[in-house]
């Protein structure tokens, strides 16, 4: 089995396109439901963008 070492968020279509992607550690506070994960917007600041 492997492990989760981060996980790769999403802004939306367009954004992905003129920002790029974030890849964040796994964070502290996590909601994964059926389809999405969801994590407070607070933790999501200051994670940088990466370009494709």
């Amino acid at each position: 089995m492997g492990n989760i070492i981060g996980y790769e968020l999403s802004d939306g279509f367009f954004s992905d396109l003129m920002e790029g992607r974030r890849v964040m550690k796994s964070p502290e506070h996590l909601l994964i439901g059926k389809d999405a994960m969801i994590i407070p917007q607070n933790e999501k600041e200051g994670v940088p963008y990466r370009r494709k």
